[in-house]
């Protein structure tokens, strides 16, 4: 199969997620915390992990300059990290979904491949849960009360 039929089976695939998502009004949300309040992203890009905008738990929480620059910077460091986790993750997904739509499809074969990416998600979650940390370290206690707050409501919410 070559890479861009790969490619196309690839995005065809997310398209219904993508539009669900892009289809789910903010007021059927009632939490304050939720990715449908955040300003744009410019042509798909994922500018968070970029280090181009803070994480969503921040967004209404007034940071000074010194906080918005050292967030930004540990956000630009870890991004080179999670850059070569997520490539070889998305690899084994490409591969993996190559084999669900090959002749040669085995549920055992796919379970086994899917398997193998786990350890790729681990990493990436935990990477994720050590930035995560490390923004909470430089946040005022008043601040990681508001954030602890936002979760709190989170929870509720997804809880309802």
């Amino acid at each position: 199969m070559n890479y861009k039929k790969l490619q196309c089976i690839v995005i065809l695939s997310i398209i219904p997620a993508i539009t669900w998502a892009e289809s789910v009004p903010s007021d059927s949300m009632p939490c304050k915390f939720n990715m449908t309040s955040l300003p744009p992203a410019e042509s798909g890009e994922f500018r968070h992990i970029k280090g181009e905008r803070l994480p969503p738990y921040l967004h209404d929480i007034t940071l000074s300059d010194t906080q918005k620059e050292s967030i930004k910077a540990l956000m630009q460091k870890n991004d080179a990290v999670m850059k070569d986790i997520h490539k070889t993750a998305m690899q084994n997904t490409i591969y993996t979904k190559s084999q669900v739509f090959s002749d040669q499809y085995s549920e055992e074969k796919i379970a086994a491949l899917i398997k193998k990416t786990l350890p790729y998600h681990e990493q990436m979650a935990l990477n994720i849960t050590k930035l995560d940390r490390a923004i909470y370290e430089l946040l005022s206690p008043e601040q990681q009360q508001e954030v602890n707050k936002h979760l709190a409501d989170l929870s509720k919410c997804l809880t309802k």
